[in-house]
């Protein structure tokens, strides 16, 4: 056990260097990078009751807490559906590559357990320079399980950037938002697959027998999504009608 804390330190003393560096000379959108960076090494601790601390500090300072982890996102990469992580600046490839996608999603969790008690306090991360912050932010909306943050996503089904675009469709889906079924709909006629698949995923979650015929026509899509078991998007939609139309035998 000393060893392997031997040994992490080790590891990453030099990478924890350069991303305080890196914070405290990049223009940064507002936010304090000490906090970040006590943030992102807090999260990234040896020990799992300094990692549940670094998080539930913040959680509990909300204002401060959104504040700081919108700087800790503020950085170049961002998860992206349809290329995992894209790292936007070659010199921050090696700092993320160790720690920084290990931390991505427990930071969106912060987001949601903050937007959970107000989706207020989240939702200016949409207009965030930073793709990475927005993204984010899509993703805890879709788990605030406040209906109301529905309404706040609708809009971004019609972005031009695929990847907000599929952030969205994932997060009505996981709000169970029938108000956005139709708009989830039309994502089913994207020339992208990746899209096209994680529209027949929301609505399934959703639920919503009027997206029945929509899915008939998706039927004869013959695009494979799942190459190890030459499943189709005609394979989901067909699944997807299924998993719907129990809800019409239930009744």
């Amino acid at each position: 056990y000393y060893l392997d804390h031997v040994l992490w330190i080790r590891k990453t003393k030099g990478l924890r260097g350069k991303l305080a560096q890196f914070l405290r000379s990049s223009e940064l959108m507002g936010g304090n990078p000490q906090d970040a960076e006590a943030l992102i090494w807090g999260l990234n601790s040896f020990f799992p009751w300094v990692r549940r601390r670094a998080m539930n500090d913040l959680i509990k300072n909300d204002s401060l807490g959104v504040k700081t982890i919108f700087t800790a996102l503020d950085l170049p990469y961002y998860k992206s559906w349809i290329k995992y992580f894209v790292i936007t600046q070659d010199e921050f490839a090696d700092v993320f590559s160790n720690f920084i996608g290990e931390i991505h999603p427990v930071l969106v969790g912060g987001l949601a357990t903050i937007g959970h008690s107000s989706i207020e306090r989240i939702k200016d991360g949409l207009q965030h320079p930073n793709i990475n912050v927005r993204l984010s932010v899509i993703e805890a909306l879709g788990r605030t399980g406040d209906s109301a943050a529905a309404e706040i996503l609708i809009p971004i089904l019609d972005s031009s950037e695929i990847d907000e675009r599929i952030g969205a469709i994932n997060a009505v889906g996981e709000l169970r938002a029938k108000s956005a079924t139709e708009k989830v709909m039309n994502a089913l006629k994207d020339e992208n697959p990746v899209v096209r698949d994680r529209a027949v995923r929301s609505l399934i979650k959703i639920n919503d027998i009027s997206a029945l015929p929509a899915l008939e026509l998706v039927r004869s899509d013959n695009t494979v999504i799942e190459a190890h078991t030459s499943r189709t998007l005609g394979d989901l939609a067909d699944w997807a009608i299924t998993e719907i139309g129990k809800t019409i035998q239930s009744k």
